[in-house]
């Protein structure tokens, strides 16, 4: 798709994509056969980005790495990959950077991120940060999303250099590093770079996307005047459906036999155990993409669908309540005053993602996606 737009855009004065200064439209190369040549190091090359865990990790950044360090390897790895062949490299704020080709006022912009969401060894089949291939597919985090088509779109680029032709317009390759949680990353960006006249973002279904909803992310945040005999804990990132969910509690009767029969009831997977007065009650539900929490199993809120017919303390039994009353089996926002449907974007969709109820705190993150205005 990159080098089809390459082939047929044409700027105000000549032909976009041309080889000395000639029309080469009568003798393009056969991009698909030229392919082939490249698919040994497309591979390397993706298997070094997803060997660098790039998750945000704020409690390890430094002025050097805003991020984490490992979200700066990323970027200076990718960076490296281009001034490697040939690509023009800026660094904006050690968040985000370009490589660029091509000359001429226009620029034709190529947005891509370099952060993943964290992910846990013991849900996959494979290591998370190891490219693996199996039965013709890509195996790794971020393969998908976004360093699988980052870095596609980095060798549409590179085999156009390699055969020689020039652009009469900029194209660069601009790289975010916060995409998964506040986006600060293309911000820093964009408050020192020109905005493109034009281009795509090859972090989305194919062959093509032209809109997205809008989100808010909320954190809602109480603090009790009394500690609580419940702990409850589920879910890592915004974005994602929370596939475990984990409840520590004292002061009950035994709840082993109730969890089973709730379990079996709705065709979930969990554990019970005890450890010295508390018994702990854990549920795995199905991961998704928060975009879509109807495709998958909110673990946290199943959980609390159970705690909520339990006797428990004033503070907990809010909590629970919350979650129970407004999130359960209600993905579109109906329970909350949301509900909307749009003819081409479709329904509001909300995914509670982040629980902690703990001592005397507690914490609710959700994210909603919000339909175009």
């Amino acid at each position: 798709m990159l080098i089809l737009n390459f082939k047929e855009y044409k700027s105000a004065s000549s032909q976009t994509l041309t080889d000395q200064g000639k029309n080469k439209e009568d003798a393009m190369p056969d991009w698909k056969c030229l392919l082939k040549d490249y698919k040994e190091d497309f591979l390397r090359d993706l298997a070094g980005l997803i060997a660098i865990p790039s998750v945000k990790d704020v409690a390890q950044a430094s002025e050097e790495a805003p991020f984490g360090p490992a979200v700066k390897e990323a970027l200076d790895y990718m960076l490296a990959l281009g001034e490697r062949d040939g690509f023009r490299s800026k660094t904006i704020d050690n968040v985000a950077g370009h490589l660029e080709i091509g000359q001429g006022q226009e620029i034709f912009g190529i947005l891509s991120h370099l952060d993943v969401v964290p992910a846990q060894d013991e849900e996959w089949q494979t290591p998370p940060f190891e490219l693996k291939q199996k039965e013709g597919w890509l195996y790794g985090r971020g393969v998908s999303d976004d360093k699988g088509p980052c870095l596609a779109a980095y060798y549409a680029l590179k085999m156009v250099l390699d055969a020689g032709y020039t652009l009469n317009l900029k194209v660069r390759l601009i790289y975010g590093t916060d995409e998964e949680n506040n986006w600060e990353g293309v911000k820093a960006y964009f408050a020192k770079e020109t905005m493109p006249d034009f281009g795509f973002v090859p972090d989305a279904i194919f062959p093509l996307i032209y809109a997205e909803k809008g989100i808010v992310s909320l954190d809602l945040t109480k603090t009790y005047s009394s500690p609580s005999n419940l702990v409850f804990k589920s879910g890592q990132a915004y974005n994602v459906v929370p596939d475990k969910a984990q409840a520590r509690l004292s002061g009950q009767a035994n709840l082993e036999a109730d969890f089973q029969v709730y379990l079996k009831k709705n065709d979930l997977h969990g554990n019970y155990q005890v450890q010295g007065q508390e018994q702990i009650l854990s549920l795995k539900g199905q991961a998704a993409h928060g975009a879509g929490p109807d495709k998958g199993i909110n673990a946290a809120i199943y959980l609390a669908h159970f705690l909520r017919t339990l006797d428990l303390d004033p503070a907990a039994q809010d909590y629970l309540a919350l979650l129970d009353d407004y999130f359960f089996a209600d993905s579109f926002g109906q329970k909350l005053g949301l509900a909307y449907e749009e003819h081409e974007l479709g329904k509001v969709t909300v995914n509670p993602a982040i629980f902690s109820f703990e001592m005397d705190r507690l914490k609710l993150a959700s994210i909603s996606a919000i339909l175009k205005c």
